[in-house]
C-alpha cells in the first residue's frame, strides 16, 4: 500500500476546507443581510403625520393604497403617491387633522378580507 506525498495531501484537503468555508461564509451574509434588511431598513409604525404620502403610510401599516385612497376620497395616482397629507388636505379643503383621523379610523378597522373563490393560475 502506497501512502500519497503529504504535498498532494495537504493540497486536496486545503481546497475542500476553502470551498466549504467560502460556501459557509456566503450562506451567513446572504441569511444576515436579510436579516438586518427585515430589522433596520423598514418604516416603522409611527404615528400618521402630515408630512407623510399615503404610500407611506400604506407601506408602514401593511394596508393597500387604494383602500386608504378611497377613504379620504381621492383618486389613486403617481403624483398622489408622494404628495404629503398636507397638500392632499389643502386640495381637498380640509384641515390635515381631518384626514389623519379617517386614515386612523380605516385603519383601526383592519385590511379587507382577502377575496375568497377558486386559487388564480
Amino acid at each position: 500500500m502506497t501512502v500519497p506525498p503529504p504535498a498532494k495531501f495537504w493540497t486536496r484537503q486545503r481546497i475542500l476546507l476553502v470551498i466549504g468555508f467560502v460556501a459557509a461564509l456566503a450562506v451567513t451574509l446572504f441569511f444576515g443581510g436579510r436579516f438586518l434588511g427585515r430589522l433596520f431598513w423598514r418604516p416603522s409604525r409611527e404615528p400618521i403625520r402630515e408630512w407623510m404620502s399615503i404610500a407611506y403610510v400604506a407601506r408602514a401599516y401593511g394596508f393597500p393604497p387604494p383602500i386608504l385612497y378611497e377613504t379620504i376620497g381621492i383618486t389613486p395616482s403617481r403624483e398622489n403617491d408622494h404628495t404629503p397629507i398636507r397638500e392632499l388636505a389643502r386640495q381637498l379643503n380640509q384641515t390635515p387633522e381631518a384626514l389623519i383621523e379617517k386614515l386612523e379610523a380605516r385603519i383601526a378597522q383592519g385590511p379587507p378580507p382577502e377575496p375568497s373563490g377558486p386559487p388564480r393560475p
